[in-house]
């Protein structure tokens, strides 16, 4: 395999995974670019059974947003069907219910096993985030988050509540305009469609009904066509606009390459999705075998989420216990799973990166690096990645911990001044490593790792 081979299946697994350690990359690397996008789809077909009965001895609360937090980030940590765990991420934040408004209901005497409509949610993503689209554009119209999030269980007959139509249309299936920038839709579209969405509501303890008296059941006109719509007849109406395909397949490439997709980029995507009807397994691999996504001059073009960045940093580096304080970490840098900001979800870009959100990061990482075994946690596996082998100099250093989490590519400047600070101070014998010197290595090694971790590169996917 030539180097360039490799350096592409690792751009692939940065993407589309939460990052993993060599080891566990080197397994895909052997199976090449193509081969390795066939294996994440297949795996992603799989199942998580020794993750779920993990997760059950954890004893999470998940009637506390932060215990609702841990257990997706575990997931995130310790998943085999890293795919499909990305695609959960990205139609979070495309179909949009957040904690704020929802809420994650505490137990009591009175309902001791309260609704979790945000946990439901999410597995609803996991069940249908890489089939038809249309099977999970329908379910998320009687979810219960949201049904709660847009007002959807307060919209009747005598009364529809516009919500769901209009961030339907605007936000998660449609856009405002198309390519030659005229409005997809018109309020007339919206306050019709709204008609059809009527019905559900969500009761007391939380169960999701639908109420058939609460139904408008009349003539609708919506996008020129003209019928008695219902939420599903609704569904395919919205996915068969011309536009859709377009947007969905646009805001896929963002999530995944990066935020600059051309109409040449997206063409194989989208004629993907349309001849598929929607199926999101092989839009996804058209993305991933698309020339864009195999363009070397667009590796690391994407600024990593939080989440990315924090998980991928964790998992790269072998540390899969995560400590209770992390979601808190997330939030400060602005992305809080199960709680985006607004109905459009989390920004992207450099958006992530104001100076309050880039400390966060720096003092995650000083964090990572100086983590020791505790009662909490297993620590930085440091000899792991700088095993006695790779601490017989400063370059060895400095190359193990490089080829881990950068895979080995740096400028030849950034690598002669991560040697200087590393030879700065410590006694490098030729061949072995001296006793005393043990602990000044060990400290070296983990402010080298902290130094990657706040290098350009280590943010960019």
């Amino acid at each position: 395999m030539t180097s360039e081979d490799r350096t592409a299946v690792l751009a692939l697994l940065r993407r589309v995974t939460f990052g993993m350690p060599p080891e566990e990359a080197g397994r895909y690397v052997a199976l090449g670019y193509r081969g390795t996008v066939d294996a994440l789809i297949e795996e992603a077909r799989g199942d998580d059974r020794d993750l779920d009965a993990y997760l059950g001895t954890l004893e999470l609360d998940l009637t506390t947003l932060a215990g609702l937090q841990r257990w997706w980030l575990v997931r995130m940590l310790r998943t085999r069907r890293h795919l499909l765990e990305r695609m959960v991420l990205f139609w979070h934040g495309v179909l949009v219910s957040a904690s704020a408004k929802v809420g994650v209901p505490r137990a009591t005497p009175e309902m001791p096993n309260p609704p979790r409509h945000l946990l439901v949610q999410n597995q609803l993503f996991r069940a249908l985030g890489l089939g038809q689209s249309r099977d999970l554009y329908r379910a998320i119209v009687h979810d219960g988050a949201m049904l709660i999030y847009l007002d959807g269980r307060d919209s009747r007959k005598a009364k529809p509540n516009e919500n769901f139509a209009r961030e339907l249309f605007e936000l998660f299936a449609i856009g405002r305009s198309g390519p030659d920038g005229r409005p997809t839709f018109h309020e007339d579209d919206v306050r019709e469609a709204s008609r059809g969405f009527t019905g559900w509501s969500v009761s007391k303890d939380g169960e999701v009904q639908f109420r058939p008296n609460q139904f408008d059941a009349g003539t609708k006109r919506v996008f020129g066509q003209v019928g008695a719509f219902g939420a599903d007849a609704l569904i395919d109406l919205t996915l068969s606009h011309p536009n859709h395909a377009v947007h969905l397949c646009r805001r896929l490439f963002r999530h995944v390459i990066d935020d600059r997709p051309t109409e040449d980029d997206l063409a194989p995507v989208i004629a993907a999705y349309r001849e598929s009807g929607g199926d999101m397994a092989r839009t996804v691999r058209a993305l991933l075998l698309s020339p864009a996504a195999m363009d070397p001059a667009r590796f690391r073009g994407r600024m990593r989420s939080p989440i990315e960045f924090v998980v991928g940093t964790l998992r790269t580096l072998g540390m899969p216990d995560i400590g209770t304080n992390l979601p808190g970490i997330l939030d400060r840098m602005g992305q809080s799973p199960f709680n985006p900001p607004n109905v459009a979800g989390w920004p992207s870009g450099e958006r992530w990166l104001s100076p309050s959100m880039w400390l966060e990061r720096v003092n995650f990482a000083n964090g990572v690096a100086t983590t020791r075994k505790g009662a909490r946690s297993d620590g930085l596996p440091i000899a792991a990645i700088v095993p006695p082998a790779a601490r017989v100099s400063p370059e060895a250093v400095v190359d193990a911990i490089t080829a881990r989490l950068l895979d080995g590519r740096l400028s030849s400047e950034a690598r002669a001044t991560l040697v200087a600070y590393a030879r700065q101070g410590v006694t490098w014998p030729s061949g072995r490593t001296p006793r005393d010197d043990e602990l000044a290595i060990d400290r070296k090694a983990r402010g080298v790792i902290h130094l990657v971790l706040a290098m350009p590169d280590s943010h960019l996917a």
